[in-house]
Formats: C-alpha cells, sequence, structure tokens
C-alpha cells in the first residue's frame, strides 16, 4: 500500500491531517484565521497603494514638502470636509475610505500629504503646511 502524501500548510508548515475540516492549505481554525488576516492587509495595502499612486504620483509622493516613504503618507481632504467622511452617514475611513475612492473614480478634491503637512495644516487651516510654504501665512 502506497504512503499518502499530506500537504504542508501554507501559514506554519505542518503536514494537514487527512481528516482536516478546514480547507486545504491550513492545518487548523488558527492557521485558517491567520491566512484571513494576511490576505486582508495585503488588500487593503494594495488598494493604498492603488489610492496614493492615482493622487501623488509614481512613485507618491507628499503635495507640500515632497516626502515619498509610503508609511508617512496619508489622503487628504483639500476642502477641509473629513469630518463628513469620519463621522457622516457612511463613516468612510481607513481601507472603507478606499475602497470608496476607487469606487467614486478619484474625485479631485484629494490629495497626497505626509503626516507632518497633514497635521500642521489642519491646525492652521490651511491648503499647505507652514512649514514648507510660510508666504500663504503672512
Amino acid at each position: 500500500m502506497k504512503a499518502q502524501k499530506y500537504p504542508d500548510c501554507k501559514i506554519c508548515g505542518k503536514k494537514i491531517p487527512n481528516s482536516r475540516k478546514y480547507n486545504a492549505w491550513t492545518c487548523s481554525i488558527k492557521c485558517h484565521l491567520k491566512n484571513i488576516r494576511i490576505n486582508a492587509r495585503r488588500r487593503e495595502l494594495h488598494r493604498k497603494m492603488e489610492v496614493l499612486l492615482h493622487y501623488g504620483g509614481n512613485p507618491p509622493k507628499c503635495a507640500c514638502c515632497g516626502e515619498s516613504h509610503i508609511e508617512f503618507l496619508l489622503i487628504d481632504h483639500m476642502t477641509g470636509d473629513g469630518n463628513k467622511h469620519r463621522h457622516g452617514k457612511y463613516r468612510y475611513s481607513g481601507s472603507s475610505f478606499y475602497i470608496w475612492l476607487i469606487k467614486n473614480n478619484f474625485p479631485d478634491s484629494f490629495q497626497v500629504l505626509c503626516s507632518n503637512c497633514n497635521f500642521t495644516k489642519r491646525n492652521m487651516n490651511k491648503k499647505f503646511c507652514k512649514v514648507h510654504h510660510m508666504e500663504l501665512y503672512k
């Protein structure tokens, strides 16, 4: 009689038993849930990158200071009405906001800013931050 070959779990590498109750890629519910989280994070980063590339160019960069580290880049409401998305009827924020932007064909009232410029702009209530555009604050 031939020895059966069992596939390896793609998360932890253990052999998947023949009597598994989960999908064919993971050995346990714990690995299955971890796989779901990994895939969800991958989709979220892909959406964020798609939005940043559209609004910030290739490679994406801050419209104010030119910062290009993806970890620091955010989508900014140029009109200052971000509360409508965060606290409105649908409460768009994070990955759901990226989905909204994509489904609405990338509206023109958004730009890419780094965290520092976005924070400074919001506190000064101007179009650009005070650090990089002093002439707007005189």
